[in-house]
């Protein structure tokens, strides 16, 4: 299956009309690729990106049934990165840790280190899924009209 550059890319236009803007298509070979580099949980496995930033990702993850832990629920939202940039996502496990309980933020299920392909450490902070996405996204969609 040969792909040419029309097919890894996709054409946009700008606001403006001044310019053309190329705005990457995921593929499966690319969320491949990310679980191979940071692996799969001792309870869990890594399904599908749904998210990337600077120095990591976040993942669609389901409970390994087989594995006998039933604390986490089947479906959460893993945010990954290699443990030598995770500094960011340590500090907020410590803020998810101090807001515990409210009402109002997504749970957090705890960290894990995970290891993937050439033996790369990575740091997976486990959060509940919220299938709504982002409040960025929540917020463009009511026109800042309040959530």
């Amino acid at each position: 299956m040969g792909s040419n550059s029309n097919e890894s890319n996709t054409k946009k236009r700008s606001l403006t009309g001044k310019q053309n803007v190329y705005e990457a298509k995921r593929s499966k070979q690319e969320d491949y690729s990310n679980i191979n580099i940071y692996g799969h949980g001792a309870s869990w496995f890594r399904g599908s990106i749904i998210g990337k930033g600077s120095y990591g990702s976040v993942f669609v993850a389901n409970l390994n049934t087989e594995s006998g832990y039933t604390s986490y629920p089947s479906i959460m939202a893993v945010k990954s990165a290699e443990v030598s940039v995770s500094g960011s996502l340590k500090k907020e496990k410590e803020v998810m840790d101090d807001i515990r309980g409210s009402p109002y933020v997504i749970k957090c299920y705890g960290d894990e280190i995970t290891k993937g392909e050439n033996n790369k450490m990575a740091y997976n902070l486990l959060l509940e899924y919220a299938s709504g996405g982002t409040l960025a996204d929540l917020i463009k969609k009511s026109h800042g009209k309040g959530c």
